[in-house]
Order: structure tokens, then sequence, then C-alpha cells
């Protein structure tokens, strides 16, 4: 959002705040061209909601981030990740076709939708793997059906649309509870005076990716991309465990883990190919894991001091 007023669209914000706050809008405060609006789209009433700021503002563009995202809500409430995430975009989607929509809808789908690829850097040709048996993947079928559910229901109406397939994203400002994502946790957790717990060896690997660089590609997909899916964030294949040492290491910390058992059905590895992405846009700066994990760090350090 604040990328998007910098460059001098008038932005309407939706969210619930189930996850966000709206500290997190301090930056965009000031700015006439900026509006938020609370609106739970998991709820029916969402789509005559929805179907109204279409009306009155108009949009050109649409990005669907809405969801229930983190590991920990994947295995204690996988029903509700998946038919709450299902029915947000149902509504998203009902809403836009009422207010008479006539854009670009921008879809942001996930890695989690590969499951354990057999191939790695990971191509948007890959297929999607969901396991039904796993309640892990109630939040990859649900994105799956998202895809689904945004690229027919375009294709009916005549919109353009676009997949981002992101791989971690991390940064400020994200949830850093135990039911938000690896990076802000292990800040929280490094500390603290808790026993540092890693669940698993530590020996998975993830590709992560910072904010700002996840910001800067999904808007160069969008002015470049259509009718496409296109994998987004960072091809550096990192270990877990080496995530947790670089942290302890910023803030100066023995780094000497405990380790939990592993989640059940937990993916060994994730990594993009951006291939298509640089065929497409170029060379793609990429802010390196340490510089982003020092800033990050830096960001709820301070943050942790202002609420003293």
């Amino acid at each position: 959002c604040e990328e998007l007023s910098a460059e001098g669209s008038a932005v309407v914000g939706v969210d619930n705040l189930f996850r966000g706050k709206q500290e997190n809008l301090q930056g965009l405060r000031h700015r006439d061209s900026f509006n938020f609006e609370c609106v739970d789209l998991a709820d029916r009433a969402s789509i005559e909601a929805v179907a109204n700021l279409v009306r009155v503002h108009r949009p050109a563009r649409v990005f669907h981030y809405a969801a229930i995202n983190g590991t920990k809500y994947f295995y204690q409430r996988p029903l509700e990740v998946l038919q709450r995430n299902i029915d947000m975009t149902a509504n998203l989607l009902e809403g836009l076709v009422q207010g008479g929509f006539e854009g670009k809808v921008i879809y942001a789908s996930s890695s989690e939708v590969y499951g354990d690829p057999l191939e790695i850097p990971t191509p948007e040709t890959h297929p999607a793997a969901v396991r039904p048996g796993v309640d892990r993947d109630g939040y990859a079928a649900s994105k799956v059906v998202g895809e689904m559910q945004m690229r027919l229901t375009a294709e009916a109406h005549g919109w353009d649309w676009l997949v981002l397939r992101i791989f971690n994203c991390y940064g400020p400002r994200m949830d850093n509870t135990e039911f938000g994502q690896v990076v802000p946790e292990f800040i929280r957790k490094v500390r603290s005076d808790d026993e540092f717990t890693i669940i698993g060896d530590g020996r998975q690997t993830r590709s992560f990716c910072f904010v700002g660089d996840i910001v800067t590609q999904t808007l160069r997909c969008t002015d470049d991309f259509n009718q496409d899916v296109v994998n987004i964030g960072n091809d550096a294949e990192v270990e877990i465990l080496d995530v947790a040492q670089r942290i302890h290491s910023i803030a100066g910390r023995e780094f000497r883990p405990e380790h939990l058992p592993a989640w059940p059905g937990d993916h060994r590895r994730r990594c993009p190919s951006l291939a298509k992405l640089r065929e497409r846009l170029g060379d793609v700066p990429l802010v390196g894991l340490g510089e982003g994990l020092a800033t990050t760090y830096e960001y709820y350090a301070n943050d942790s001091e202002q609420r003293r």
C-alpha cells in the first residue's frame, strides 16, 4: 500500500486485523490518497461491502492477499484455514462481480502449492502437490483452489489476472507470535530469556526474500505479466539452522538450540526458479539474508523498546 501510494495511486486497504495492526499503517495515515476499511472477507456480508467499494472507487487493480497463514494455524486449526481461505476468495470475487469490476486481479499464492517438489529450483510448470491426509496441506489446498477460483472468474468476466507464488517473505511489521512466520518468531525468542527451540533438526531449507524485494517484484510483475503464473522471492536456499545461527550472531548471543519434534508432513526443501521472472524483467536485485535479517532484527528491537 505504501509503495503504490508513493507512486501516486489512490489505494484502499481492506483487512479484518486478525493478524495485522493499525500501527502498521502509520506511514499512510497522512495521505489523502489512502483509505482503510475494516472488513472480514470470510463473512458473507463482505460481498456487498466489496461491491460498494468497487462502485465508489472503480479500482483498476485488486491485490488479493487475504488468508489465514502461519504454520501453527495449519496444524491446530486446519479446517478453519482451509474453509475460511476459500470463503474469502469466493466472497471477494463475488463482490467484484456484483460491483461491476473491470480491472486486473493479482492473487497472492504460495510456494506451499508445490508440496515436496521433485525439482529444485522449482519452476512454475511443476505440478501442484496437495496431500489430503495431511492437516498442514489445508493451506496449500486453499491456495490451489484460490488460484482456480480467481482465474476462472476472471476469464468468465473478461478481467486480466495474475498469480504470484510467493516464497517465504520476511521483514518488519510481521506477526512475531508463535502463530507467525519463522524469522520474526526466532527474533522474538532470541531476545527473550527462554530456551531457544527449533522444531525439527533445522536442516530443512527455505528461500527467504526481504519484504522490500517482494514489493518490487510484485509491482513489476503486475505491469509486465498478464494471464500468467509467476514465482517471486529469493533463490538463495538456506537451512533453518543457519537462519537461527545468523539471528543469534546479530543479537550477540551464544547459539545453543533445543530441538523439538518436527511438524508432521513438514517440507524438507523449498527454493524457487526465478528464470521466468528474470527472462522478462532482466536483473532483479535482491537483499542478502544477512542484511535483511539485521534490518528486521533492528525493527523488532526498537519496537520492543518503544512499547516499554
